[in-house]
Parts: structure tokens; C-alpha cells; sequence
């Protein structure tokens, strides 16, 4: 791959969440600084920081056995070796689902295998990788590359297991075999995580090389999961064979699923096109032949023959290693390259700086508002001031007025936000009677002995339905609820916002469209799993087992990260007005105090003059910098402006973040 370019798109993207970063930390500062930081906005602002932090971008190959996907790999990403990185010779090829990432916890190069017995537990495979006793680690070498290439031919090796004992791990037979003892071929391991310090691998790219139909329709965590999170998604043909039975399978039913609609790319490799090479024919008979199986391939898999990529991955490599550029040319890898670079960042970024205006836009948008509330105030009361000087009329009479004015302002506010509370905890108290994990837990329970206890296949299909339907019902009465408790917190805030005292505050909303989409797309991949062909070829316990530890447990997982939300939603639902009043009851102590010192001297009054010109001044100050904090979230990262102009939707104009690149690397 044009490594300095992916390199310097990736560089722009980590200092872009940098940038955004340092923004939310400033943030959290400026509470702190200004006493309105508390535990629900420290954890909020966490959580997007962390969010940020954990960010990473992942390219899954998908292929069946035998199309050149793991020496696509090798060509794109590791052809500076000057040999294969993962093993691709024919009959070697990767046996195990495998990630390729950098730990940067760690620091260190290993492969990591968990054995193919962990099959037969009830753990998931995200489970799990929380659990490093059940894996087996070999350290890397990476400035050895026999060492390295003879540690990662573990990835291929398999092992020979009755067909029973095969089956009971989840293994199923194209042809039912009466002799249970007749030993069948199985991959020695079930999972493969190798953590290697490549430049791109450390700046937050992940790779995840996925080994055949059977392997995605023995592990549904994989495509339940793993592919899912994918920023693209490239599945791998053969030129010389194209679309096949298998191959159509593995994308109908693994591929496409949950990807159309989710701005998430979706490619065709169509490799080996050196098979179709012919020294009988000249260079436009042999580029019309690959032309035609590439648009017999788009139109078979419905997608546009633009997004359809003809390579030969071995000779790439080759062209790589030897610095030939007229066979890196024939090979065509450039377009791929092109496409995956471009494509990768495309529209994560636009996904994870929507999140993140959306959560913390509005807390910067209400602190404003308080700030330039307060302000307000105080120019205000320094007019009065003015006005009663010039006028010499009771300076001190008209201060007590207005403190007089405010406490009664304040007990009203307060009074009316201590009556919202009861109607809006009734409401919350619906969502959670709704979301009661326990009573989940004890019906899935019910439901997964039910399916265990199923005589026939048709029978057990109908049940897996009819849990998947319950599910979606439950969502669906989530979806009610949660309507409901938004329009009456919306309606409190719009209450409180007659309150002269307080300012007019944006209600937090509870947005649960991630987890509704989520959970849709769960079950949707439940519907695929429970009519596949292979459920049906699979042992009824194995079925069973995989249909709860991957998409019931996914789907449970989603439900218990919605109810965590609320209950986090809830904590913080009232706390823009409750910060409020906390800071009005202060101010109003103090400006009694400071009342009280004032005793009947015009300096005493000037010196009050003095203060509120200074707050009216700092004021303005404040405003600013959270308005500046505020227009930094909402800046496009320098590759969205790019992919902006192309399409017209924006100026060509540089952004202010690209003009403080620009400076630092014109200082450096």
C-alpha cells in the first residue's frame, strides 16, 4: 500500500480526536474552574474522552478457503518485509479467524491463539478476550523474520477428531456420516491475535483475516460482531473461478447483511486476474476479458462495478518486492489501495464527530447560555446602579430591591423544579420497569430451556422466531417510553424556562437510536442464522449453545448497555437546572454579604460598580471561550473537507484546524 499516504491520512485523523480531546478537557477544566463540575458531567465527559482514545479503524478481509485473501494482505500491507508476513503458501493458508493490531497496553509483539476446544464452552468469544488464562502466547521477533514467519505458521495447523467429538464443537458435515469414529480435519485453534509494531498498525489500524464459509458459519460472533464494527468490509474472489455457490452463500447470508444503509464500505477483490493472463493475446484482449468478468461479478453481487477491483495480489507482492513498476501496474493494485485509504476514514469520522456534538455540544451550548444569563444580570444591575447614582437616589435602597426581587425569583424557580420531579420520576420508573434485566435474564432462561427440549428442526427454528419477535417487541415498548419521558422532560424545561432567574436551558434528550439499530441488526442476522442450511446441518445443542452466547447474548448486552444509559440519563436529565440553582443560591449569599459591607458610602458603592464591571468583562470573556470550545467540536476534520469538496457540498476553504497544522509544521 502507498503507505506515506494512508500514513499521513491516519496522522490527520489522530490529531483531529487529539484536537478534540484537548477541547473536552478543556471543558472539564473550565467547570472545575468555575464550580460546575459534578460526578454526572465528569463521567459524561469521561466517556467521550475514552470514547475518542479507544477509537480504531478495521479492514476485514472476507474470502472463502483458497481465493488469495491472507497474500492480499501481504501485498497490500507488508510487502516491505521482502517476503510473506502470514502464511499464504498453497495448502498453508489461515485456518483461524485472524486480528492483526498494536497493543499499545502492552507494547509488544505476540501471537495469541485460544484453542478450538473453548468451543464447547458457553463463554463468548468477546468474553472471552477479557480472560487471557484460557489463550496461548508466543513472543514475535520482529527483527527476525525466520523466527516471526515460523511462530505465525501456527495460524494454518489442524488437528484430527472423531466426527462426533467434531461436531460437539460445533463442526458440521456436508454429508451425514453413520461411522462417528470416521476422524475429520478441524483447525487447531479458534482464534488468532497478533500484536505487531507496524507504522500503521500502531497509528490505530486494525486487520481482521476471516478463513472461509465454515468458519464464519461456525463462529456467528464473527459476523454478528467483529465484521460489523468493520469501517470496510472486502470480500475476495477468485478471477478464474468467480462468483461460486460458497462464495454467493458467504455473501448473502455473512457480507451484506447489516451493512447496506450504514454508511460502512463495502469492496470486491476480484484476484488472481494473472490467470487470465494469455501471451497469445495482446494487452486490450486480456484487459476485455477481465472487464467482462468484472461486470458479470458486480452484476451478480448487485453492486456498482466501480466498487469491483481486479488485482493479482501475488504479483503485486512480487512487483512490490522486486521495485517493478510495470508489473505492479498489470497487477493492478493501485485502485484498491486507493479506494481502501480513501474509504476507510470517509465516514467514521463524520459518525464519531456527530456523537460527539451531540453529547458534549450541548453541554457547552447550556453552560453559555448560563454564562451569558449571568451576564446579562450583571449588566443589568450595574445600569441600575448608574442610573440611581446619577439620579442620587437611594443606591443602597435599590440594591436591597433588586437581591429582595432575585430571592423571590429563586424560591419560585425552585419550587417549580421540585414539582417536575415526581411526574418525571414516574416516567423513568417506566422505562426501567421495561428494562428489567433480571426478569430478562429468568425469560431467557425459560426460552433457551424451552429450545433445548425441541424434537425437530422446524420446531426449534419457530422458537428461536418466536424469541427473536419477543426482542424486537421489547424494543419496541422501550421506543414508547422513552418518547413519552423525552416529550415530558422537554415540556418541564420549556416550564422552567418562565422562570426569570433561570436561563433558558436545553433539555437533554435520551437518544436511542444506536441501540435500536443495533438490536434490529441483531436480529435481523437471527433470522439469516435460524434458516441457514447449516443450522439445520448443525447438532440441535450447538445450535442452541450459539444462538444464546452470540446473537441472544448480543442482543441482551445491547439491552443492558440501553438500561446502563438511561440510568445515566437520568442522573444527569435535571442537572443543567439543579447546577443552576445550586450557583443562583451562592450568588445570592454572596451579594447578602457583600450587602452588607457596603454601609452607606459612595466608595463602598463604587467599589460594587467595580466588581460588576469586572464580571460583566469576564463575562464576555467566558462566553467566548466556550463559543471557540464549541465551534472546535463542530469543525470537519481536514479528510472530511476533502471528501466535501469533491462532492460539492462545501468551499474550498481551509479549516481552522488546518491552518494551526499548517503553523506547527511550518515551526517545525
Amino acid at each position: 500500500m502507498d503507505e506515506q499516504q494512508l500514513q499521513h491520512r491516519l496522522g490527520a485523523y489522530h490529531r483531529w480526536k487529539t484536537a478534540l480531546t484537548r477541547t473536552i478537557e478543556g471543558y472539564q477544566v473550565w467547570l472545575e474552574e468555575h464550580g460546575l463540575g459534578n460526578a454526572d458531567t465528569d463521567r459524561r465527559l469521561r466517556d467521550a474522552i475514552d470514547t475518542l482514545r479507544a477509537d480504531k479503524l478495521t479492514i476485514a478481509f472476507v474470502a472463502e478457503f483458497s481465493r488469495g485473501k491472507t497474500e492480499l494482505i501481504n501485498a497490500i500491507f507488508f510487502a516491505e518485509h521482502g517476503r510473506r508476513l502470514l502464511p499464504s503458501d498453497a495448502g498453508s493458508t489461515t485456518k483461524c479467524p485472524t486480528e492483526l493490531f498494536y497493543d499499545d497496553i502492552e507494547q509488544a509483539a505476540y501471537l495469541r491463539l485460544l484453542p478450538i476446544e473453548t468451543r464447547a464452552s458457553d463463554e463468548s468469544l468477546r468474553a472471552l478476550k477479557q480472560e487471557p488464562e484460557h489463550w496461548v502466547t508466543f513472543p514475535l521477533d520482529p527483527d527476525d523474520p525466520e523466527q516471526m514467519l515460523a511462530t505465525l505458521a501456527e495460524v494454518v495447523r489442524t488437528k484430527r477428531l472423531s466426527l462426533a467429538e467434531a461436531q460437539k464443537l460445533g463442526f458440521y458435515a456436508d454429508v451425514r456420516v453413520n461411522a462417528p469414529n470416521t476422524l475429520v480435519e478441524i483447525p487447531h485453534w479458534r482464534h488468532a491475535l497478533i500484536s505487531y509494531p507496524h507504522p500503521l498498525l500502531k497509528q490505530g489500524l486494525n486487520l481482521l483475516d476471516t478463513p472461509g464459509l465454515n468458519a464464519l458459519g461456525s463462529e456467528p460472533e464473527l459476523t454478528i460482531h467483529t465484521l460489523a464494527v468493520a469501517q470496510v468490509v472486502l470480500f475476495v474472489l477468485a478471477a478464474d473461478t468467480g462468483v461460486t455457490r460458497s462464495d454467493l452463500e458467504m455473501w448473502k447470508e455473512h457480507v451484506l447483511p447489516g451493512r447496506e444503509g450504514q454508511g460502512k464500505a463495502l469492496a470486491v477483490a476480484l484476484n488472481k486476474i494473472d490467470t487470465l493472463w494469455d501471451e497469445l493475446k495482446d494487452r486490450d484482449q486480456v484487459t476485455t476479458v477481465i472487464e467482462r468478468q468484472r461486470n458479470e461479478v458486480a452484476g451478480t453481487l448487485g453492486v456498482p462495478v466501480d466498487h469491483v477491483f481486479p488485482v493479482s495480489a501475488q504479483k503485486a507482492l512480487l512487483a512490490k518486492v522486486r521495485r517493478d513498476f510495470a508489473l505492479a501496474r498489470d497487477a493492478r493494485i493501485g485502485d484498491l489501495e486507493a479506494f481502501l485509504s480513501d474509504e476507510l476514514l470517509r465516514d467514521r469520522q463524520r459518525l464519531l464527530r456527530e456523537s460527539v456534538r451531540r453529547e458534549i455540544g450541548q453541554m457547552i451550548d447550556n453552560s453559555r447560555e448560563v454564562v451569558e444569563h449571568q451576564h446579562r444580570n450583571d449588566a443589568a444591575q450595574l445600569t441600575e446602579l448608574r442610573e440611581a447614582g446619577a439620579r442620587n437616589t437611594g443606591v443602597l435602597q435599590q440594591l436591597h430591591k433588586r437581591i429582595e426581587q432575585d430571592r423571590t425569583f429563586y424560591l419560585a424557580a425552585l419550587q417549580a423544579y421540585q414539582q417536575i420531579q415526581v411526574p418525571l420520576g414516574a416516567d423513568m420508573r417506566a422505562i426501567l420497569d421495561v428494562l428489567d434485566i433480571e426478569a430478562l435474564d429468568h425469560t431467557l432462561d425459560l426460552t433457551r430451556g424451552d429450545l433445548s427440549g425441541r424434537w425437530t428442526t422446524p420446531g426449534l427454528v419457530r422458537g428461536m422466531g418466536q424469541c427473536l419477535t419477543d426482542l424486537r417487541a421489547l424494543m419496541r415498548r422501550v421506543e414508547d417510553v422513552v418518547s413519552h419521558a423525552n416529550d415530558a422532560l422537554a415540556k418541564a424545561y420549556q416550564g422552567l424556562h418562565k422562570q426569570p432567574i433561570l436561563p433558558r436551558l436545553a433539555a437533554p434528550q435520551l437518544d436511542i437510536n444506536a441501540h435500536r439499530s443495533e438490536l434490529l441488526r441483531l436480529s435481523e442476522r437471527g433470522e439469516i442464522y435460524r434458516k441457514s442450511a447449516r443450522t439445520a446441518m448443525t447438532e440441535q445443542s450447538v445450535v442452541v449453545r450459539r444462538f444464546f452466547e452470540s446473537l441472544i447474548g448480543e442482543m441482551r448486552h445491547v439491552i443492558a448497555q440501553l438500561r446502563y444509559d438511561v440510568v445515566a440519563w437520568d442522573d444527569y436529565r435535571l442537572e443543567p437546572v439543579a447546577s443552576e440553582l445550586r450557583r443562583q443560591r451562592a450568588a445570592l449569599s454572596q451579594r447578602v454579604e457583600t450587602f452588607k459591607k457596603l454601609g452607606h458610602t459612595r466608595s463602598n458603592v463604587r467599589g460594587r460598580m467595580d466588581e460588576l464591571r469586572a464580571a460583566v468583562a469576564n463575562g464576555e470573556t467566558q462566553a467566548n471561550t466556550l463559543r471557540r470550545m464549541r465551534e472546535l467540536l463542530d469543525q470537519h476534520s481536514p479528510f472530511e473537507v476533502v471528501h466535501s469538496r469533491r462532492e460539492g457540498r462545501v468551499p474550498d476553504a481551509p479549516t481552522s484546524i488546518q491552518i494551526a497544522s499548517k503553523g506547527a509544521n511550518a515551526e517545525r
